[in-house]
C-alpha cells in the first residue's frame, strides 16, 4: 500500500501468511520491500479487532504487530539493555531493524502507528517514538513513519454514519444540528470498542499525518523521555527550558 496524508490508493495482494502457533496475535506476512507495516497496540490483539483484521486486509496488505501495554522508555538505557527486552527483539525481528545499522532493506516501506485516541494511546505512540527516534532517526528525515487518527467520536442515523477523530471536530459538527436526538452518539474509548465499518474505514482508507525531524527533535525527545524532569516541568509551564546536557543520544 501507498500512503499520503490523507489517503491510501493504491491496494496489493497478499503474497503469503505465517502464523505462529504460539502466539495467535501475531502475523507474519510476506510482502513487497516498499509495502507498509502496522504497528497497534490494539488493533489485532483484542479477539474482535483480530478477526475485523482478518476480514478487511483483502485485497490489500499490511504487516501487523500488536503491542502489549506500554512500551519501554529506551532514551537513557544503553542499548545492550534495550535488546533484552523481548518486545522489542520481536519488533526489530518483524520490521528487519537491527541497532546500530542503517535502515535499509528493511521488509517494510512504512511504519504506521496506531494507537487508542486518548491519553494512554498518544503516551504509547511517543514511547515508540521515541524509540525509533534515538535509534534510526532516518526513518522520519525519509518520511516513512506515520501516525494513524482513529475515531473518537461516531454519530450515526439510519444507515448513516460519522466519524469524528477529536472533540473540536464533533462539536463544529453537533453545533450545527437541529435535531440531534434523532442521532446516536458513541464515544469510542479505544480501538477494542471500534465496529466492523470503524474497522474497516482505519484499515483501507486510514488518516495519516507523517512524523518528521526538526532541528530540534533531539532536544525534543531528551525533555519528554530523561530522567531529568526538570525540563519537562518547564515545558509544561511554557518557561524558558534548559537543556544540561545536549549531547545527542544518536
Amino acid at each position: 500500500m501507498k500512503y499520503t496524508n490523507n489517503s491510501l490508493y493504491e491496494l496489493v495482494d497478499i503474497e503469503s501468511i505465517e502464523i505462529d502457533e504460539t502466539d495467535t496475535t501475531a502475523y507474519d506476512l510476506s510482502i513487497e520491500d516498499d509495502e507498509s507495516f502496522l504497528l497497534s497496540n490494539g488493533l489485532i490483539s483484542h479477539n474482535s479487532a483480530s478477526s475485523a483484521f482478518r476480514r478487511y486486509r483483502e485485497p490489500q496488505y499490511q504487516g501487523a504487530f500488536p503491542l502489549r501495554g506500554k512500551f519501554i522508555n529506551v532514551r537513557e538505557l544503553p542499548a545492550s539493555k534495550v535488546v533484552q527486552n523481548k518486545e522489542v527483539q520481536s519488533m526489530m525481528a518483524a520490521m528487519g531493524l537491527k541497532i546500530g545499522h542503517e535502515p535499509k532493506d528493511l521488509r517494510y516501506g512504512k511504519l504506521l502507528l496506531y494507537t487508542d485516541a486518548d491519553v494512554d494511546g498518544n503516551s504509547i505512540a511517543a514511547l515508540l517514538i521515541n524509540f525509533l527516534g534515538k535509534y534510526w532517526p532516518e526513518l522520519f528525515t525519509e518520511g516513512r513513519v506515520l501516525k494513524v487518527e482513529t475515531p473518537l467520536m461516531v454519530a450515526k442515523k439510519d444507515k448513516e454514519s460519522l466519524n469524528f477523530y477529536s472533540d473540536d471536530d464533533y462539536k463544529t459538527w453537533e453545533a450545527k444540528q437541529e435535531n440531534l436526538s434523532s442521532w446516536s452518539i458513541e464515544y469510542k474509548k479505544g480501538l477494542a470498542a471500534l465496529e466492523d465499518a470503524e474497522y474497516k474505514e482505519i484499515i483501507r482508507s486510514p488518516r495519516t499525518f507523517t512524523l518528521t525531524k526538526d532541528s530540534g527533535f533531539n532536544n525534543t525527545l531528551d525533555i519528554w523521555f530523561s530522567k531529568d524532569s526538570t525540563p519537562r516541568k518547564s515545558k509544561i509551564l511554557g518557561e524558558e527550558i534548559i537543556i544540561k546536557n545536549n549531547k545527542s543520544l544518536f
